[in-house]
Parts: structure tokens; C-alpha cells; sequence
């Protein structure tokens, strides 16, 4: 959480960035540096986000509540961001009515001078 928080501040992982590339000893460009720090960042909120996943014993079951919270869930909220659209825009939904239009028409030209 103090990774992302750092890295929601504006500009200070770029001003800390250029700090580093400024004083440290490196081969790198400050792109190849900037990349560099970037990934160090990367790894160490991803290794971070993971922990709780370490702790768990390996080849453990996943608990029944854990599937019915985010198995089941994800899928209502998955099917209902796929078909909501289709039932909110269609005859059946009801909040749209018909559409008005009845002719539509559409012209180009180009004029060479």
C-alpha cells in the first residue's frame, strides 16, 4: 500500500528517478535507467501484492466461501456488464422507446480550386 501511495504522489518517483540517475554510478542512459527503476518498482508491488498468497500452504483447498464470494460474484457482475447493454438498448428493456428516425441521409463533396 506505501508503494502505491508513492507512486500516486505526481512526480515524485520521476524527480527520485533523476535523482538516482544523477547521483549514482551507472552505465545506463536515463532511459535505460528510468526503465530500470520502473521494473524495480513493478517487482516490489507485485512481490508485496502477493504475500498472502506465500503464507498459503501449498496444494491447500480453496475454501467453499471463497469460491461463492469471488467465483460466483464475478460472474453475476461479468454477465450482468455483458447483457445489460444488450437489455438497455433493446424493445424489451423498456428505457428506451422506438427510434424516431426514419431516413437518414449522408453527402461528400470535394471542391478542387
Amino acid at each position: 500500500m506505501g508503494a502505491v501511495a508513492y507512486m500516486a504522489i505526481p512526480f515524485a518517483v520521476e524527480v527520485r528517478c533523476l535523482l538516482d540517475f544523477v547521483f549514482n554510478k551507472t552505465a545506463l542512459d536515463v532511459f535505460q535507467f528510468w526503465q530500470h527503476f520502473t521494473y524495480h518498482l513493478e517487482l516490489y508491488c507485485a512481490k508485496m501484492g502477493n504475500y498472502w498468497y506465500t503464507v498459503k500452504i501449498l496444494g491447500s483447498k480453496t475454501e467453499v466461501l471463497d469460491k461463492v464470494l469471488f467465483g460466483v460474484s464475478f460472474m453475476i457482475i461479468y454477465l450482468g456488464l455483458l447483457i445489460s447493454p444488450i437489455f438497455f438498448f433493446s424493445d424489451y428493456g423498456g428505457f428506451i422507446t422506438t427510434n424516431p428516425v426514419k431516413e437518414a441521409e449522408f453527402r461528400i463533396s470535394f471542391v478542387l480550386q
